[in-house]
């Protein structure tokens, strides 16, 4: 190989160098759009599994989201009554830098404040022998997003005897030990093996 050609060659590798981090941001940011809006179309549907695992998808490009993006994503976590999540990502939303729509963060601050006054965090670990049930004392609350909740929490009892998340203000029992769930408050639940 000549010297002419050594060098273009490496004057190529070197311009594709500098060239591929710019096209790879602008594929990142193009994609970001495009999922950013199926998402979207997603929603208008109710089609919260799909916005789930669009948002997620979204969470791999390792980008800034948009707040609409947050907000979507924490009412896709509602919907399967992951309401800790649905905490988290309405957080995310408010705290963004990239905001899309004032009345995303708007909506994300309403819903931070819902859930604040109507759930408190809980830590629940049974342990074995004890019976992995959780009940509500009274009444299921009206709200479809509260009934989830709880039903959501009630499986990972069964299925894991642990679960940390948000659960509606209320009475609760598990083996027949009673515990209150008091807003904007953790609470720290163990059922012990009886001696």
């Amino acid at each position: 190989m000549n010297v002419a050609m050594r060098t273009l060659l490496l004057t190529v590798l070197w311009f594709l160098t500098l060239s591929t981090p710019v096209a790879m941001a602008k594929d990142v940011g193009a994609e970001r759009v495009r999922l950013e809006s199926e998402m979207a179309k997603l929603a208008t549907r109710n089609a919260w599994t799909g916005v789930e695992r669009t948002y997620v998808e979204l969470q791999g490009l390792k980008t800034d989201l948009s707040s609409s993006a947050h907000v979507m994503g924490a009412q896709a976590a509602q919907d399967r009554g992951a309401m800790l999540l649905a905490l988290e990502r309405f957080r995310a939303a408010v705290a963004t830098p990239q905001v899309d729509t004032p009345e995303s963060v708007v909506n994300a601050r309403a819903a931070l404040q819902t859930l604040e006054s109507r759930y408190g965090v809980v830590q629940i670990d049974v342990e074995a022998p004890r019976i992995p049930a959780l009940v509500r004392a009274g009444q299921m609350p009206f709200s479809q997003q509260e009934r989830e909740s709880i039903v959501a929490a009630r499986e990972t009892v069964a299925s894991e005897r642990v679960f940390r998340g948000l659960l509606p203000i209320g009475r609760y029992m598990i083996d027949g030990e009673f515990f209150e769930i008091a807003p904007g408050q953790d609470h720290v639940v163990t059922v012990t093996k009886l001696d």
